[in-house]
Formats: structure tokens, sequence, C-alpha cells
């Protein structure tokens, strides 16, 4: 995904997860791997309820490390089972509902 598709991605996001927090609990760099890891907490207002989640993220970087190469992410499972689908659903309604009254 480039920067461009990424940023319209977000987009969409913004509109659903209001009031959204990301909060970095750690981060450990290795210099001559050119890696970050990071573990970070998300919260958020959404339609179905509060979003709650962690992440571990793993960024690597190219030799000038000005730029992710490389990035993997892992979240809390059960929270992301439980959760999208609620919220697919919801925004699957509003859609419905908006196209209702027009």
């Amino acid at each position: 995904m480039n920067n461009t598709e990424y940023q319209t991605q977000l987009q969409k996001l913004i509109a659903v997860f209001l009031n959204f927090n990301l909060t970095v609990h750690d981060i450990v760099e290795d210099r001559e791997a050119h890696r970050i890891v990071m573990w970070l907490k998300a919260r958020a207002d959404t339609l179905v309820g509060e979003y709650i989640n962690e992440y571990m993220w793993t960024l690597d970087f190219d030799d000038t490390g000005e730029k992710i190469i490389r990035q993997h992410e892992f979240v809390d499972t059960v929270m992301n089972r439980d959760f999208w689908p609620k919220l697919s659903a919801a925004l699957k309604e509003m859609r419905k509902s908006q196209m209702e009254e027009e």
C-alpha cells in the first residue's frame, strides 16, 4: 500500500472512530537491523461502543532510515473478532438508512 492508498483508508476510519487516541507504551529500536518495535494501545468511541485495542508494530527501514520498507502489525485477536462484525453491521445499517432518506 502506498502513502496515497493508506491516507484514503485512514480517512475512512477517522469518520468511524471518534476521539481516537493512540498511546505508545514501549519502543525498542535496533539501529543495526534498521528496525523499531512498538507496543501501543488504542481507544476510541464508535457507533457500537468503546473501541479498545492493543498493537505490536514492527517497522523495518531502508539503509537511510527514512523509508519504511516493511511493517508487521499484531493486534488483540479477540477484540477484532468480536468488534469488527458489530461495527460492519452498524455501518451497513447506517448507510441503508441514509439511502432510504434520500
